[in-house]
Order: C-alpha cells, then structure tokens, then sequence
C-alpha cells in the first residue's frame, strides 16, 4: 500500500481450517498474518481484472471473427445444425 493510501479496517469470519493455512502461509513467508491477507486480497483483485480484461478481449474478438463469417446474428438452431454438419463431414472422411 503507497503511502497516500488511507487504511481501512476490516472484520471478517474465517472457517478454521481456511485461518490454519493463512497461518502457516504467513509462518513460512516470515509475514504478518494481517500482511499476508492483504497482499492476497490485493493480488486476488488484481488477478481478477486481469482476467476478466482477457475475456473481454477473447470475447470481443471471437464475435469479430463471427462477424466476419457472416454468422454473428446465427440462432443457436442454425449453429448447432452446422455443428452436426460438421460433425458429420468429419466422420464421413475418417470412417468411409
């Protein structure tokens, strides 16, 4: 945390068994249990909006792909029946 951020205190109910391991999680990085906890929020939401960043990128560019092959606005009828096509064209070559 840089030093223009404020603190803010925060209660909150563990399972033991999930304390046991934040405990010995912090033993063996020589940290403060509070510390530790912390830093595993902060990476857990750093984490988190990497990920959804990767989504959003995958997401956007499979519907551009979409787009492009004209199957965008496709219903689910249609491209589960061009799935079964293929589906069957490929079983047609591997098992003349």
């Amino acid at each position: 945390m840089t030093a223009t951020q404020s603190a803010v205190n925060v209660v909150m109910s563990l399972s033991q068994t999930t304390y046991d391991q934040i405990q010995k999680m912090a033993t063996a990085n020589h940290q403060k249990t509070e510390e530790l906890l912390t830093d595993l929020i902060t990476e857990s939401l750093d984490t988190q909006s990497t990920t959804r960043r990767i989504l959003e990128r995958i997401s956007q560019e499979y519907r551009d792909r979409l787009s492009k092959e004209g199957t965008l606005d496709q219903s689910s009828e249609k491209t589960i029946q061009s799935l079964r096509e293929l589906r069957e064209n490929i079983v047609n070559e591997l098992y003349p």
